[in-house]
C-alpha cells in the first residue's frame, strides 16, 4: 500500500484475520510482522494500535 501511494509512512494498517485465514496459520505467521497481543476488548485494541 505504501509503494502504491495509498498510505503514507505515518499511517498504520490493521489486519483482522477472519476464520477463513485462520485455517492456514503458517501462511499468516510467515507474512505478518510483529504481533500485538491485547485483551479482547475494543478499548484494548484502540490502546494497542495507538502506541
Amino acid at each position: 500500500m505504501l509503494d502504491e501511494g495509498k498510505i503514507s509512512r505515518r499511517e498504520r494498517v490493521v489486519c483482522v484475520c477472519t476464520g477463513h485465514v485462520l485455517k492456514d496459520p503458517d501462511t499468516v505467521m510467515a507474512n505478518c510482522g510483529k504481533l500485538l497481543k491485547t485483551e479482547a476488548t475494543a478499548e484494548a485494541v484502540r490502546k494497542a494500535i495507538a502506541n
